[in-house]
């Protein structure tokens, strides 16, 4: 009958009207979870985040991120650390926050003066106060505006850049390199311990430095954080990456 062939003509169009409707709310909660993401990684890019977690003690007296303390550190930088006897070095510990690195780092022999910089006021009272006989300063990495051209022979970076990628912005991490390409010496060296993958990291330091080296440490932890990786169904790297950037000595210095 022609009231049938009605209800089978239209039938489909109710279908396809109810698909679209259910294409259209499944986009939005795949937007709605992507802003939430980026929304929560942003935040680690702010002074107010950083102010505010270490006001509530959040991090503790200290917090060493990725695990890694300088001891497990050193035997990876021992191509660019100096050699005993040779000139002591100028050092800048950028993104210092309350972690042990600094004060571990002004032990060695090769330190001749280091400061320790944080964009958080109240870490950097904080570690003041606990160590006052340690340089102090608060600085945004990304601009280092407190400090002249060439003034270190060595930035140390050990989750700066990695807080500054959470804002999922490539500027702040070329504004960062670009800070750091200006405070070190020509013949001075980078050292960034990160997450950050070659294929994201590598074309920026190599747009900012004129050599450009890295070493891969294995994660200590790896059978823990990949248990806990799938249990919220996403990957751990097994590794974080040591890169070093250097700026060539002009030859008429040679």
């Amino acid at each position: 009958s022609s009231g049938g062939g009605s209800s089978r003509r239209t039938a489909p169009c109710r279908h396809k009207h109810r698909d679209t409707m259910g294409g259209a709310a499944l986009r939005l909660v795949v937007l709605s979870v992507l802003l939430a993401l980026t929304w929560s990684t942003n935040r680690f890019a702010t002074m107010e985040y950083w102010d505010e977690q270490y006001a509530t003690g959040h991090y503790g007296d200290n917090y060493e991120w990725y695990d890694l303390s300088w001891a497990d550190l050193r035997s990876y930088l021992s191509a660019v650390l100096p050699r005993p006897g040779a000139p002591r070095l100028d050092i800048l510990v950028s993104g210092c926050g309350n972690s042990p690195i600094s004060v571990d780092i002004a032990k060695e022999d090769f330190v001749r003066r280091m400061v320790n910089v944080d964009i958080s006021s109240v870490v950097i009272e904080s570690m003041r106060s606990k160590h006052p006989s340690l340089e102090w300063a608060v600085s945004d990495a990304r601009e280092l505006k407190e400090f002249d051209d060439h003034s270190f022979d060595l930035v140390f970076d050990k989750g700066t850049l990695d807080a500054l990628r959470g804002s999922n912005n490539a500027t702040n991490s070329e504004l960062l390199f670009a800070a750091y390409r200006r405070v070190v010496r020509p013949g001075g060296v980078v050292i960034i311990v990160t997450s950050c993958g070659e294929e994201e990291c590598m074309p920026l330091l190599k747009s900012a430095f004129d050599k450009v080296g890295q070493a891969v440490v294995p994660k200590k932890n790896l059978e823990e954080l990949s248990r806990k990786a799938k249990r919220y169904k996403f990957e751990i790297r097994t590794h974080d990456t040591i890169y070093f950037g250097s700026m060539d000595v002009p030859k008429a210095e040679l």
